[in-house]
């Protein structure tokens, strides 16, 4: 996570940064969801989708939206 930290660019207060992945069949992909849930723990500015695994990015959508969005 400081890593990643170092990494992003300065974001508004309704900013968030989306980062995708491919996923796959593979057990592998839940490192996906790890990642995203260590992200929103932390209160970190960013989330993580997977094209074709968990977290699918409908989910990311919708929870940046706003609320009644």
């Amino acid at each position: 996570m400081q890593a990643l930290r170092q990494q992003m660019p300065p974001l508004a207060a309704t900013e968030r940064v989306v980062f995708m992945g491919h996923g796959a069949s593979h057990h592998a992909f839940a490192a996906y969801a790890c990642l995203d849930h260590m992200m929103a723990v932390q209160g970190f500015p960013a989330r993580v989708g997977a094209v074709e695994s968990y977290p699918e990015v409908d989910i990311v959508i919708n929870e940046l939206s706003p609320p009644g969005a």
